[in-house]
């Protein structure tokens, strides 16, 4: 498979390069910094990757830090951080999900309950004998057929890029993360973190 991503065994390995750990969490949130959303680009750069990588192979997320910044208690933020914010994200992504299956089974109603009343006038009009309230009865029962279509496109289509997303999401909040440390040595930098996406300073 041609990708930028390396692997480590079978696990594919997401690099992000950091100075410091604040850059992984969105400095606009006034939440604790556990609770935060991920940085927009630290968002987005894990989501392509994940979009890019087999969707049934095991993935990881690695932090590349200066080696000032690791800890224990650094690791467990960092790890806390990411999966809360996926998992948080999948709820939301489960709930309109729902909210979207619920809309299609009123939708379905409502589309038969108007294709019952075209019909209904259909039979009625249909018994009259003239060009006029032919072409209004087949009107109304093209008209009645197109009612429908939405319904049938909610069930067949809209669905599954909800449900994939989702399933993205719950993936990516059951990612392993482990922080990395950069090396004091630039040589050593480019060789380590070579695949790294660097984030910009904050």
């Amino acid at each position: 498979m041609n990708t930028p991503y390396r692997r480590e065994g079978d696990t594919w390995q997401i690099d992000l390069r950091l100075d410091r750990l604040q850059q992984l969490a969105d400095t606009r949130d006034p939440s604790p910094f556990s609770r935060r959303d991920l940085a927009p680009d630290a968002e987005r750069y894990i989501l392509d990757a994940c979009r890019e990588l087999p969707a049934h192979e095991p993935l990881a997320l690695n932090l590349w830090l200066p080696s000032h910044e690791l800890s224990a208690e650094t690791a467990e933020r960092a790890r806390h951080t990411v999966c809360f914010h996926f998992a948080w994200q999948a709820e939301n992504s489960q709930r309109r999900l729902r909210e979207h299956l619920r809309m299609a089974h009123r939708t379905t109603l409502l589309g038969l309950c108007f294709m019952a009343v075209c019909m209904l006038l259909y039979n009625l009009i249909g018994v009259l004998d003239n060009l006029l309230a032919q072409t209004l009865a087949e009107g109304l029962m093209v008209i009645g057929w197109v009612a429908l279509w939405r319904p049938v496109e909610m069930y067949l289509y809209d669905w599954w890029p909800l449900r994939r997303e989702s399933r993205l999401l719950e993936r990516l909040s059951r990612m392993p993360v482990s922080l990395r440390s950069l090396p004091d040595d630039p040589r050593g930098l480019a060789i380590a973190s070579a695949d790294a996406q660097e984030l910009p300073a904050c």
